[in-house]
């Protein structure tokens, strides 16, 4: 994975989350914010491992 490739994932991610403000139902929009924070940890780390080589 290349920095712009990851740099294009954290993007989407905090598109995803900013879309989030306008769930209204509080419950759901956590969860939202804390699947994609999941995944946004999970592309970091995809990347840190690719960088070892």
């Amino acid at each position: 994975m290349t920095t712009r490739r990851l740099a294009a994932a954290m993007a989407i991610y905090v598109g995803i989350a900013l879309a989030g403000l306008t769930v209204e139902e509080e419950k759901l929009r956590l969860a939202l914010w804390i699947f994609t924070a999941g995944l946004a940890v999970k592309t970091y780390i995809a990347w840190l491992q690719a960088r070892k080589g």
